[in-house]
């Protein structure tokens, strides 16, 4: 948190700025746009709602996402990706357990 906070002004919820740090430092570094996460997040959206064991299953559009209340920038109240929404759910394991019928989420 030291080192976020010499690069950018510290603000409360700190996990929330931590967030928010990182979104800016990738933009920084390889140039996307809040756009450009926001239509990520829409997409994680959609996805989610077709999943039966995704957390949050409600479909946002692109402009309730770009326009929901802000909490750190660049990052959305609807701006998020939770863990247990299918965003995410496959990205970080083997090929080979992802398509495990044992484990369909």
């Amino acid at each position: 948190m030291l080192a976020l906070a010499e690069l950018y002004e510290f603000a409360m919820p700190p996990t929330a700025w931590m967030f928010g740090c990182a979104g800016r430092e990738h933009m920084d570094k390889y140039g996307p746009t809040a756009e450009q996460f926001a239509k990520v997040a829409e997409k994680n959206c959609r996805h989610s709602a077709n999943n039966p064991h995704a957390q949050f299953q409600k479909v946002y559009t692109l402009q309730a996402i770009q326009g929901s209340p802000m909490i750190s920038d660049p990052v959305t109240k609807l701006l998020r990706s939770w863990p247990a929404s299918s965003s995410s759910r496959r990205a970080g394991c083997r090929p080979r357990r992802s398509r495990s019928p044992a484990r369909p989420w």
